[in-house]
């Protein structure tokens, strides 16, 4: 009838107005409002094509701006992660972010600097790792673990500077290690040929550490000193020699060869007490050696005149 299509006419004249208001809140971004609109025109009047098309556009607008919401929240979680330094979180969290929204470019930015960071940020801590396990071992003088260490951690991080440092420094600490403690040997054993009596063995073997120790002060006084300790050792063994000779020549009689030996002592090692109590016990064996060859001497003479005297009476009176 003419009054049913009026008011088909009318109904579909009021559709399109509320379609054209649901256009408008779709250009103004309010979605929900479009969608809820559109609902109630479609149960207010019967849906039509338009209306199933345009709430199935509305939907898919409604799913994309969910995606793109969530991507922002995602994207904002993971820069939260990596300006509190929790890369490796926030490397998951991109990842993941990723592969739902390959193609935005500020992920994938995002995404390459975490991992860098992560990556540095692993190497600082092995690096820290490395260095406080081979200074702990320097500390105790476990040099032979400690450089092994270093030298792998250097064919993981070649460029690093501060590993670098840490083994010429560990080899040089190495070094003075042994050094002190060939030093500790070198004098124990300085010791023993001194108490050996070996000097000239202990001088040499001083004047090698010197070499290996050339600052080394105590070392220069101790070779002052045990060149001091041989040479008296030397002039005492040379004074006993002496004496015993002297001792012997004067046990013989021979005092005249006692003082000559001793006289010649006293002016190569210096007038020691003994050598000069061992002379005058000489000289006075001298002296007494003379007087009694003297008196050996006068008694001979008068014997000799007496003989001589005896023999001139005898021819004077006798008859012959």
């Amino acid at each position: 009838s003419i009054e049913g299509a009026i008011q088909t006419r009318e109904a579909e004249r009021a559709l399109d107005a509320e379609i054209l208001r649901v256009r408008g809140l779709m250009a103004v971004n309010n979605l929900d409002g479009a969608m809820e609109t559109l609902r109630a025109a479609e149960s207010k009047y019967s849906p039509s094509a338009d209306t199933r098309e345009l709430a199935a556009k509305i939907a898919q607008l409604i799913a994309e701006r969910e995606r793109s919401r969530e991507y922002s929240r995602r994207l904002d979680r993971a820069k939260d992660l990596a300006r509190t330094a929790r890369f490796g979180d926030a490397v998951n969290e991109l990842e993941q972010l990723q592969e739902s929204s390959p193609n935005k470019g500020e992920a994938t930015d995002l995404l390459v600097y975490a991992r860098q960071e992560l990556k540095a940020k692993k190497r600082s801590e092995e690096v820290k790792r490395i260095t406080d396990a081979a200074t702990e071992l320097n500390r105790t003088q476990r040099f032979d673990e400690a450089i092994p260490l270093i030298e792998n951690g250097l064919k993981e991080y070649p460029d690093d500077l501060s590993l670098t440092r840490l083994l010429r420094s560990t080899h040089f600490e190495l070094q003075t290690f042994e050094r002190e403690r060939a030093l500790r040997t070198g004098l124990q054993r300085c010791e023993e040929l001194h108490r050996r009596g070996q000097w000239q063995a202990a001088l040499d073997l001083i004047a090698l550490l010197i070499s290996d120790n050339p600052n080394n002060q105590d070392l220069r006084e101790l070779a002052v000193k045990t060149k001091q300790e041989k040479s008296r050792a030397e002039r005492t063994a040379a004074v006993r020699n002496v004496v015993e000779q002297a001792e012997r020549l004067l046990r013989d009689g021979r005092p005249d060869l006692a003082v000559n030996l001793i006289d010649a002592a006293i002016l190569d090692v210096g007038a020691e007490l003994e050598l000069k109590t061992l002379l005058k016990k000489a000289k006075e064996a001298q002296q007494s050696e003379s007087d009694r060859q003297y008196i050996e001497a006068e008694l001979k003479h008068a014997r000799s005149e007496e003989r001589r005297v005896g023999k001139e009476c005898r021819s004077r009176w006798s008859p012959y």
